[in-house]
């Protein structure tokens, strides 16, 4: 039972990022460039949750560490 909750905390984790990272996309047509773009979702802490997935499995790394 353990694992499943793991899982499931591991998975909205990443979901919850990638939605993030994709609702950033919305600073493009305002004006920000590429490179500006990427500066500022590196120092957003939600966008780590969709870095550290484990593209096996699709879930984050940081819900192993609970």
């Amino acid at each position: 039972m353990g694992i499943i909750i793991v899982f499931l905390v591991g998975f909205g984790l990443t979901v919850s990022g990638g939605v993030t990272v994709i609702a950033y996309l919305n600073f493009l047509p305002a004006g920000v460039s590429w490179m500006e773009y990427l500066l500022f979702i590196s120092t957003r802490v939600e966008c780590y949750f969709f870095a550290c997935r484990d593209h096996h499995h699709g879930t984050c790394y940081f819900s192993f560490s609970l």
